[in-house]
């Protein structure tokens, strides 16, 4: 083929626009088969015993007036592998100890032969994120960045499913609606690695797991490791270990990505036999509650001069039917309502 004929193919004319069908999100061939109720999952009635004020764990009064002496074990553990975690420390607690790590498992007993055992995640500032030189570029805009992302939730399904959010969103944080942004690959790995690394996964180096010579996704470029140059703290967060964006088909990361990583948390929970089978609750929290609140510490843990970034991916609420995904609406809006003006 000639260059100039290769040239006409390739060059668009001048009037080529891309045309986005306007489709109604209740149409009845959507609604009639794809939409159904769902119940939000009933967690425990009782309170949990574990409070946590800034990095100091105590039992609650209430629960020593229900059940009389409780004593507890508590495990402190870190991020070991993206499959495994380090048990950092076990102490026995009576009435309060302080957190070591930002993640631990609280087995506990009372006089009344009553029983607790449960997770709980803090935020325990890291010492090299402390340190961390700020060096932001003179001409940069000193903006903390945060991104919540929920898995298969189309545009439209997010206006239909999530009413209340994209309302806040659009009259009360005046936010922009990409209405023409399009998906850069098929499954939730292309489209997170675009998001964190601005590469598809065909423009990287080989890391699935089956490939001989794999490399950990460690090698990726992503954002975040940009943005610790530039004296940022960071946080990733998703939920649901067993499809891990980058676990799943892929390696992992061999060292744990970013300050505060919140896959530990569930590895351990996991892998833990004894833990209640109600995996959508700890305790009486709801594990979107958990995963917000996790954010929310981050933010309030270090000054307000520290800048900060932070990734939040859920996967269980929709990675199999996203009509669950109504169930984080209201709680959504109350998350960013905490941020709105505070940060």
């Amino acid at each position: 083929m000639s260059d100039d004929l290769v040239r006409q193919v390739m060059t668009p004319p001048n009037d080529t626009k891309c045309f986005f069908h306007i489709t109604d999100i209740n149409d009845p061939e959507i609604t009639r088969d794809a939409v159904h109720e769902v119940n939000f999952p009933n967690c425990s009635t009782e309170p949990n015993w574990i409070a946590i004020q800034n990095d100091t764990i105590t039992i609650r009064p209430e629960a020593v007036k229900t059940h009389g002496n409780i004593t507890c074990t508590i495990e402190f553990f870190k991020f070991l592998t993206d499959f495994e975690v380090k048990t950092v420390q076990i102490t026995r607690m009576s009435s309060n100890v302080t957190a070591k790590t930002d993640f631990f498992n609280a087995k506990c007993n009372a006089d009344d032969q009553k029983t607790y055992s449960n997770y709980h995640a803090i935020i325990i500032p890291s010492a090299d994120a402390l340190n961390r030189t700020k060096t932001t570029p003179a001409k940069a805009v000193p903006l903390n960045i945060y991104i919540v992302g929920f898995d298969t939730v189309s545009r439209l399904a997010f206006m239909r499913k999530m009413k209340q959010t994209y309302k806040y969103i659009t009259d009360e944080l005046n936010g922009t609606i990409m209405e023409m942004y399009n998906v850069v690959g098929d499954g939730i790995t292309r489209a997170v690695l675009a998001t964190l690394t601005g590469m598809t996964e065909e423009e990287l180096p080989e890391t699935r797991s089956q490939k001989r010579n794999a490399s950990f996704v460690d090698v990726y470029p992503f954002i975040w490791n940009e943005l610790k140059k530039m004296g940022y703290v960071t946080l990733y967060a998703e939920d649901k270990p067993k499809v891990g964006t980058f676990q799943y088909r892929l390696k992992g990361f061999k060292k744990q990505p970013t300050d505060h990583y919140l896959r530990s948390m569930y590895v351990r929970r996991e892998n833990d036999s004894s833990d209640s089978k109600l995996k959508d609750c700890f305790g009486d929290e709801h594990a979107l509650h958990v995963q917000f609140s996790y954010v929310e510490k981050f933010f309030t843990s270090y000054s307000r001069d520290r800048l900060k970034f932070a990734f939040q991916f859920f996967v269980q609420y929709n990675h199999n039917d996203n009509n669950y995904v109504r169930m984080a609406d209201r709680m959504t809006v109350d998350h960013l309502k905490f941020f709105n003006g505070n940060f």
